[in-house]
This record gives C-alpha cells, structure tokens and sequence, in this order.
C-alpha cells in the first residue's frame, strides 16, 4: 500500500511509502511485454487490488526481488535457483515511483538482494507445474494450516493458462465473506503473519497446466490458427543493433516466394518449438470427422531466444507472427528437420487435421503421389488450393527453389532421392507441402 499526498489542487504530489509493506502494493500480473521501436519500457498488465485492470509502465532503472536492472526483459536472472519468469500469470507486489511508473518488482522467488519485505508463498501452488493438488478450506482454514484473514486480497484467473491476451473479465477480486465455506479451489497463499493469516491469496478456476517448466522449459497448446501459413527455413544467422541487443535475420520460403525477415530483439522474442522426442507422437493431430478445426492442436515447448541459431536449422518448418514493425515477434518450429530427416513418419487416416513426412513417389500438373511405409499403396494429394508452386529445399546445398511448374518437381519416379512434408486441414485438401530433395 502506499499514502499519495495531494497539493493544493488535489493533484499528486508525492507517494509515501507504507513502512510495513516497503511502499509495495499486491497485484495479479496478466501479462508483460516490451516495447517496439524507440520505446524499450517493460510493461505490465496488472490487475490491482480493487480488481482494476492497467497497463503500467516500468522505470528504466528498476528492481526484481531486490536486484537492480536498467534493461526491459521478460526473464530476469536474480541470482536465485530460479529465474524470474514475467511471461506467466502471477502474484507480484509492486511499488510505484512519483511519476507512477513501477520502480520495484518482487514475486515469490527469493533473492540475496531483498530486504526485509519480500513476497513469501505461505501455501504454494504453481498452475504451470503439473501434479499440483487442490486445496480444502472450511470456515476460511485452508487445508487446516493457514487461514484467509478478513482483509486478504484473493485474486480470482478463470483464464485458460494457455491465452497469451486473456479477455479482462476472467479476472476479477473475491471478497473474503464469498468464499464457499465448503470450497476446494486451487489456491495459493501468500504473506501470512505471525498468527497463521493469509494477507493475500490466488485462485485459478481450472488446472490443465499449459506450461510445464520441468527441466527448464515451458509447455503450452500452440496459439497459432490452422490457417497460418508455415515456412521453410533456408538461412538463418545472428545480427546486433545500434545498441548492442542481438536479433537474428532469417531467410523463409513458402508457395509463394522467398522473403528475408527479421525478428525482435531476443528478449522480446517468443521461441516455441515442438519437444523432439515427441514428434511422432505429436504428428497426428485432432480430428474431427473430416471438418476443420479451430487449432493444429500441437503441443509445443518454450525453447531460449537467445540460442535460436543454434537450435533453429535450416530446412526446418515454421510458422510466425509479426509485430507493429514487421518483425517477428513468435517462431513456432512445428517441423525440426535434422531429427527426422532420415525417416519418415507415418500417418493412416484421412479424415481430421494431419501433418506427415512421406516419399514423395510421383508428380505433374496439379498432383502429387506420395507413400507412406508399411502402409497399403500411395495416396494422391491434388493442388485443390493453386498455389503458385513448390518450395523445394535441396538438402546439400542448403537452397531453397520455388518450382513454378509441378511437373517439374523432382519425385522417386525421375530416379531422386525426395520426401515431402504435408499438412492438411481435412480430407481432400491440403494446404501446404515442401520438398526435399537428398
């Protein structure tokens, strides 16, 4: 909490610090994200405890949990067995400058740095961590060691933890005298006092954990549409800007041509990639009796920014999202090329939502034949969209070709070495393929 002493016209003047709390408020952190451009000011979506949702501006000189940084991020390291991880939904206290911007962060994670006020899990529970359990409260005791106070602020997120942008009203505050004196939420407590009393409190309506962070990495269902469009990578190599913060330049190839993008700055930027080990059984995706669906589906794991060249290879497949600028701002890696490029992987069926790797055994105008191991024949795939052609990846040269004429595609019939990756969205239909040529 904090006093605000107004001048003579009512205006702000100054902000006084409570003694108790270090001048930090509680707040339910919705999302944060840094600013394009000139503007590199971190920003959070908060929401307060009056349950008024803002998005509040950091200071360019700021603390987390005690350490002091200069540079807007979405991850901070503390110093602690864990870094800070603004990308997720949580409990922060914060406290405000005289400008109003946010000049101190302080979440449940423990630093060497903090002082004698610091958020303190009094019962924890992580919605992004799996094998959490529910709680039991009765006459506001949870599971008969801490109680909810009278004036305990109780966040309340009816949001899917897998929504990047959540709509304000799954949020809202929960007075201590609604709680259902019968309740088993998922809930987790924080700060409570010499006497066993919660001062504030979160609750999350549903638990399938969209993120996992064991091991370091995060997990969540992808937010991307069916209908994005995915690429094949032909280069990719790392760059600096006039202020030292590294992007990387890109080379991508689709039916319709080969474009150079750039992405954000690596701290801005959201890498997702889909788990090696799980390729195959990630490959079948959702069906539904032969009808679109509203997403691919796909699990896919949150992977280091910073280590994009190193992970990201070429010939890989990708779909992306750009910002206000043109750069791309998220990179889901839906094919990881070096992993499986000496296989293939089957899929039977044909209804639902599919993607594949498969011989590529004939093509002409408009139609493809492909195979699939152990399965009964080939199948056909027609050119029901038009593209305008084929990317054809050449796996020596590391060169992409868009092949305006299908005949000419190369295919095992001319005597090459080819495989070709398909996604369709339903029977009949498919959307997207890139060849690959040994």
């Amino acid at each position: 909490y904090v006093i605000a002493k107004l001048d003579y016209w009512g205006n702000i003047a100054d902000i006084e610090a409570d003694k108790e709390n270090g001048g930090y408020n509680y707040g339910y952190l919705i999302m944060a994200g840094v600013g394009s451009g000139m503007n590199k000011q971190l920003q959070l979506k908060i929401m307060d405890s009056k349950g008024v949702i803002g998005i509040h501006s950091v200071a360019k000189k700021f603390t987390v949990d005690g350490v002091s940084f200069k540079t807007a991020a979405l991850t901070y390291d503390v110093g602690a067995a864990d870094d800070v991880d603004l990308t997720k939904r949580q409990v922060i206290a914060y406290r405000l400058a005289s400008d109003g911007t946010i000049k101190g962060i302080d979440t449940e994670i423990r630093s060497s740095a903090e002082g004698e006020f610091s958020l303190k899990e009094s019962l924890p529970f992580n919605p992004y961590a799996r094998n959490q359990e529910k709680a039991i409260i009765r006459t506001n005791v949870v599971d008969k060691k801490i109680a909810i106070g009278n004036d305990c602020i109780i966040f309340v997120d009816k949001a899917g933890l897998g929504e990047q942008n959540p709509a304000d009203y799954y949020f809202s505050i929960l007075p201590v005298r609604s709680i259902d004196p019968s309740a088993e939420p998922y809930i987790a407590l924080y700060d409570a006092d010499e006497m066993g009393s919660a001062k504030c409190a979160a609750m999350w309506e549903s638990y399938d954990p969209a993120k996992d962070t064991t091991g370091g990495s995060t997990e969540m269902k992808s937010p991307l549409s069916y209908t994005i469009k995915s690429y094949l990578v032909e280069s990719i190599r790392p760059a600096f800007d006039s202020e030292g913060n590294r992007f990387y330049k890109l080379s991508l190839a689709n039916y319709a041509g080969k474009s150079n993008y750039k992405t954000a700055i690596a701290d801005s930027l959201e890498f997702y990639s889909i788990k090696h080990d799980d390729v195959v059984n990630e490959w079948k995706l959702t069906a539904n009796g032969g009808n679109r669906v509203n997403t691919d589906n796909l699990t896919v794991y949150r992977q280091d920014s910073d280590e994009l060249a190193s992970i990201l290879k070429c010939g890989d497949i990708v779909r992306i999202t750009l910002d206000a600028d043109g750069n791309i701002d998220y990179l889901e890696r839906i094919l990881p090329f070096e992993g499986i490029k000496d296989t293939t992987v089957p899929i039977t069926g044909t209804s639902g939502t599919h993607m594949m790797f498969a011989n590529l055994y004939k093509t002409s105008q408009g139609l493809f034949m492909y195979e699939v191991p152990n399965s009964a024949g080939t199948y056909e795939i027609f050119n029901t969209m038009d593209r305008a052609g084929v990317v054809v990846y050449d796996v020596n040269t590391k060169e992409a070709t868009v092949v305006n004429d299908f005949s000419m595609v190369p295919s095992t019939s001319t005597g090459d070495n080819v495989k070709v990756w398909l996604r369709d969205y339903h029977a009949g239909r498919t959307e997207e393929y890139f060849v690959y040529l040994y």
